[in-house]
């Protein structure tokens, strides 16, 4: 009867958990029926959910139990020991999932910001390549210019220069020789000049005033300018200016080129 009754439901398409009203599937009546071990073994083997839950949180195991049938208790109760394994282990799957989605995902997100980071390197790069291309032009551009002018000068002299004498051209390049000559001995006394104190001429610059941060005398020169002598060069490297000595207070040494008054002496030495 009810075996064949259902089996003819499933056949036509039946949902094998539909629920009434009470939340009950066949499974739970079935499970409630006296003699329903075969159709509770039907059900399940249609695919009925083992663990589902009626409106009072009860499971077919439990109706059977409650119905002291023994042979669907039996069967209920490796059913839904399966069903609750097979839920945990879907649960635990999902959990994996979406672990592993996350992470998946977060590593897209940090490509797609290396791919922008280096999209962006990349522009920048480019336009700075573009910046100096364009200087390298306008350089360019500028020496030719150069080369032309002294090109159309050389062309502008060559004329002259064939009309003059031998002993002219080459007297005329002594003097020249000799004037670059000067201009070089020039510059290098100039540098040395002004690399040496400016009160003796004699000794390098080895003393900076602050707060000036002037260097113009050498060791010497500033211990005869401050009226600290031996004594005062035997002092730290760093401190404060000794005051001239005297009846009345003397004033702060002041800067030989700026006039300003020096609180601090710092003495260089050479490496």
């Amino acid at each position: 009867g009810a075996t064949a009754a259902a089996t003819a439901l499933l056949d036509a398409g039946a949902a094998v958990d539909a629920a009434d009203a009470l939340d009950r599937t066949p499974l739970h009546d079935a499970a409630a029926c006296a003699d329903g071990a075969p159709l509770v073994c039907l059900l399940l083997g249609a695919g009925a959910a083992a663990d589902a839950r009626d409106a009072d949180e009860l499971t077919p195991l439990v109706r059977a139990a409650l119905s002291s049938h023994h042979r669907a208790v039996d069967v209920l109760r490796v059913a839904e020991a399966r069903a609750v394994a097979e839920r945990t282990r879907d649960a635990r799957h999902y959990r994996r999932g979406k672990r592993l989605l996350e992470s998946v995902v977060r590593e897209n997100g940090a490509l797609r910001a290396e791919c922008d980071a280096a999209r962006a390197a990349a522009d920048g790069g480019g336009a700075a390549a573009e910046r100096r291309l364009a200087e390298s032009r306008a350089e360019t551009t500028a020496a030719v210019a150069r080369a032309e002018l002294a090109e159309r000068r050389w062309a502008a002299a060559a004329p002259w220069l064939a009309s003059q004498p031998t002993d002219a051209l080459a007297d005329a390049e002594a003097h020249l020789s000799a004037a670059l000559s000067r201009v070089r001995r020039a510059r290098i006394d100039a540098l040395r000049r002004d690399s040496l104190c400016v009160r003796c001429a004699t000794r390098p610059r080895d003393v900076l005033l602050l707060p000036c941060r002037h260097a113009a005398l050498c060791s010497v020169c500033f211990d005869e300018e401050s009226g600290g002598g031996k004594e005062n060069a035997a002092r730290p490297t760093r401190g404060k200016v000794r005051r001239s000595g005297g009846s009345e207070p003397a004033a702060a040494l002041a800067c030989c080129v700026c006039k300003a008054e020096a609180t601090q002496v710092i003495r260089l030495q050479a490496v």
